[in-house]
């Protein structure tokens, strides 16, 4: 029944009647009620509080500090709705809901829309798209830039006279907080851009390669636009100075270019010539070019990082290690005596021009070979040097006629017996080893008939003698004099001409003067000390 009812039972048997009556009871249930809270902020409580009941259950537990008792308090991380069960005195039972709704912080604005690059006078309007949650907006401009209308709204209204170059940002709130901001460029210029004055990054690229490019910022550059050859691509930075560029297969060469813009137009454009990045022809080969018989010889060229490098060489070479490097070691087998090696180097752009060495087993001429070149007839002792060749096991000399190896054949330096009889001659000099012989080196000999040391006739003047001798830069002349007395002191040269002269005077005893000879050409001189008419003379080799 819906409300308290008296029944009443008849029961009949053998024709007899009976009666009775019960009585059904229908108690009410309790009137719960229940309160809404106002909306929370992330991390705020709110209390609850039921009626109507003796006790009470709630559901969910998300966010409550307990499920029972008459109030509850509720943080809850997002909206939700509870129930309350209430239970009165006759152990009836109803319901109640509410929903605690929390409040997020704004999220950030997604776009703000109106024009970022203008001409000057600055008159614009800049609008976002309204935010849930969002009670007002707050929005900044560049200090030169006056919001005319609409601080708080979605929308303003600004303007300005003098060049602007900023950004206009917008923040959203509400009493929970705000969000982070969103900033846009902001540029207003009176005049269109100059004209950029460089772009710098290599102009040398290959495929595969990321390359960054920088334009030179011009006055009045509110944004760039960039123009690539084929087969090139902007990775980051469009519409920056700084970009990156992957270069892919297909690019073979071009230009690049950029010019800068602003709300006023576009300035003049900058290009740059990109190429290619094949690896120039390696630098000089180093290593033995002679004197290479039956040797292993390292040969290198100048590293350039990225590039690998390719080897060719003749027959009879083996190369032992460094293959694709700057540097191998290469083997010349007995039978190599001459050949080029060649060298390439490559990348992924191409393969360069070859750089070529001529190798040879035999050793080179000697360089030079030094002493005198003036000597006189039947001069003995008189030695003659060349400086010695890589690879070379002996040295083999020629001398003119009538002259004579009196040491040294075989090596590098020999000494010499001349003739004696008045000539020109060469002497010449080759190196030799296993594998042949150089080409000669040679200097010419004269062999001269040199006038007579005079013999000593003066008793007044006795024991010259000059040292060094030989002598190269100074030589001290020494001698005695039996007396005090005027004199000259001469230097002659092999022919009798006077190549230095001064006057003396000799005292009595023991004398000396120190000459200098850095000026003197190297050979064979006479040194003599004239006195009274007489005179003494000793030769004097200068080195």
């Amino acid at each position: 029944p819906t409300t308290s009812t008296t029944y009443q039972v008849t029961g009949t048997t053998n024709g007899c009647t009976a009666s009775d009556l019960v009585v059904v009871t229908v108690n009410p249930k309790p009137i719960v009620t229940v309160n809404t809270p106002a909306a929370l902020c992330p991390g705020q409580a709110a209390t609850i509080t039921a009626s109507g009941a003796t006790s009470y259950n709630w559901s969910p537990s998300t966010g409550l500090n307990t499920t029972v008792g008459s109030t509850v308090n509720a943080i809850p991380s997002t909206s939700t709705s509870y129930t309350v069960i209430g239970t009165n005195v006759y152990g009836c039972t109803n319901s109640a809901s509410t929903t605690v709704n929390v409040q997020s912080v704004p999220s950030t604005p997604a776009t703000i829309l109106g024009n970022s690059y203008n001409c000057l006078p600055l008159n614009t309007v800049f609008t976002v798209a309204p935010m849930a949650n969002a009670t007002s907006y707050t929005w900044l401009t560049p200090s030169n830039v006056t919001i005319a209308g609409g601080q708080g709204s979605t929308q303003i209204s600004v303007n300005a006279t003098a060049a602007v170059n900023g950004s206009v940002c917008v923040t959203a709130s509400n009493s929970c907080g705000t969000s982070p901001s969103l900033c846009k460029k902001l540029h207003a210029q009176s005049s269109a851009p100059g004209t950029p004055s460089t772009i710098s990054g290599t102009a040398r690229v290959c495929s595969g390669n990321t390359i960054t490019f920088t334009s030179s910022a011009p006055a009045r550059a509110g944004y760039y636009i960039w123009t690539l050859p084929s087969g090139a691509t902007i990775v980051s930075g469009d519409s920056t100075a700084i970009i990156n560029v992957l270069f892919g297969p297909t690019f073979t060469g071009g230009t690049l270019s950029v010019y800068a813009a602003n709300g006023c137009g576009n300035g003049g454009v900058k290009t740059k010539t990109l190429t290619l990045n094949t690896p120039s022809t390696p630098g000089t080969i180093n290593g033995n070019g002679y004197g290479v018989c039956n040797t292993t010889q390292v040969y290198s060229v100048a590293n350039v990082t990225g590039v690998t490098y390719n080897w060719v060489f003749p027959a009879n070479a083996q190369i032992i290690s460094g293959q694709g490097t700057n540097s191998i070691s290469v083997a010349l087998g007995s039978g190599f005596l001459t050949g080029d090696i060649t060298v390439t180097g490559s990348n992924n752009c191409g393969v360069s021009a070859a750089r070529l060495k001529t190798v040879r087993a035999v050793p080179s001429a000697p360089v030079a070979i030094t002493g005198s070149t003036s000597v006189c007839v039947g001069q003995t002792g008189v030695a003659y040097t060349t400086a010695a060749v890589y690879g070379a096991t002996s040295y083999t000399w020629t001398m003119p006629s009538g002259s004579t190896i009196v040491s040294g054949q075989g090596t590098n330096s020999i000494v010499v017996n001349f003739g004696l009889t008045p000539r020109t001659g060469t002497i010449l000099v080759k190196a030799n080893n296993a594998c042949g012989a150089s080409g000669n080196r040679s200097i010419a000999i004269t062999i001269n008939a040199c006038p007579k040391v005079a013999d000593f006739t003066n008793i007044g003047t006795t024991n010259l003698n000059l040292v060094p001798n030989p002598s190269k830069n100074y030589v001290e002349v020494i001698y005695n004099s039996v007396v005090k007395g005027d004199g000259i002191l001469t230097i002659t040269n092999i022919l009798g001409q006077i190549q230095y002269r001064q006057a003396i005077i000799s005292e009595e005893g023991s004398n000396n003067y120190m000459i200098d000879l850095r000026k003197f050409v190297a050979g064979v001189y006479f040194l003599g000390i004239e006195q009274d008419g007489k005179s003494i003379t000793k030769r004097l080799i200068i080195d």
